[in-house]
């Protein structure tokens, strides 16, 4: 019989607990993005920068980026899947989000730059200018030329958090990343004043 009948009926055999089970997933995946959320806006308060930190999406950008409508900014940097993740649950990608705020099952976190100046065509000769340099500092640049930090949580100290119900140290990655953008603030401000007078 092929392993995968096997499998499929192991599942079968024990559904109930892996209902139960996808169900606390979830909830732990709620528990950890509401950490996150209130990691990067206590930085974003004591950095002076504004951005929006809910359940829906997690995004901040240095003060001056703000444009003149008050609705968008310049840059911003913001949290999603990583470089090769198609969200799509392909082979060799994750399932549950869980498992990317956790860098595990193919999955990663990352710290992405999103920039609003130029159009791609416009600004992918700038950020292959700029590669090196931020490379050096630990932000890298995918394929479609985006750059991005990966950020990652560790498991051990994440279960260790949830059992102690403090995810304070479990999110110190978090932390970690925007302090690195923090400090390359003026190699990408360089970026989006040269895409902008292309």
């Amino acid at each position: 019989m092929p392993k995968t009948n096997e499998l499929d009926s192991l599942i079968v055999k024990n559904i109930a607990d892996l209902d139960a089970t996808a169900k606390q997933i979830s909830l732990i995946e709620t528990r950890v993005w509401n950490a996150l959320a209130e990691e990067v806006e206590a930085w974003a308060k004591d950095h002076e920068w504004l951005g929006e930190f809910d359940e829906d999406q997690i995004w901040l950008a240095p003060s001056p980026w703000q444009q003149d409508d008050s609705e968008t900014c310049a840059g911003s940097f913001y949290f999603g899947s990583g470089p090769d993740d198609t969200e799509s649950e392909a082979p060799g990608e994750p399932y549950f989000w869980l498992s990317r705020y956790l860098g595990q099952a193919g999955g990663d976190l990352c710290l992405w730059f999103d920039q609003k100046v130029a159009k791609p065509k416009v600004w992918r000769p700038v950020a292959r200018s700029f590669a090196d340099e931020l490379a050096r500092g630990g932000v890298y640049m995918s394929d479609a030329c985006n750059f991005f930090i990966r950020c990652s949580l560790d498991p051990l100290i994440v279960a260790e958090g949830l059992l102690n119900d403090d995810l304070s140290d479990a999110v110190a990655p978090i932390r970690s990343a925007l302090d690195i953008v923090s400090s390359l603030l003026p190699t990408f401000q360089q970026a989006l004043d040269r895409a902008g007078s292309a």
